[in-house]
């Protein structure tokens, strides 16, 4: 769910940039105006998680270096 906060306004953009032609101007702004009012929704609910209950969230995505003695990794981290 958290992952979506990032990517739904991203793919909604993409896919209204990419496929306007084809959805047309209504359509392009359908989808563009669905994904941020989902991303509204669901922002709300993860600051009544995070911002209110004072849970912490954390997001381990991928490992971007991994040697000996260094380990970065991609994360989201949502703290208080």
């Amino acid at each position: 769910m958290y992952l979506l906060l990032v990517f739904l306004p991203l793919i909604g953009s993409i896919s209204a940039g990419l496929f306007g032609r084809y959805l047309g101007s209504k359509g392009a702004q359908i989808v563009t105006t669905t994904c941020l009012s989902i991303t509204t929704l669901l922002s709300w609910y993860a600051f009544m998680e995070v911002g209110i209950n004072g849970n912490t969230v954390y997001i381990d995505l991928f490992t971007w270096v991994d040697s000996e003695m260094l380990h970065a990794s991609w994360d989201f981290f949502l703290i208080l």
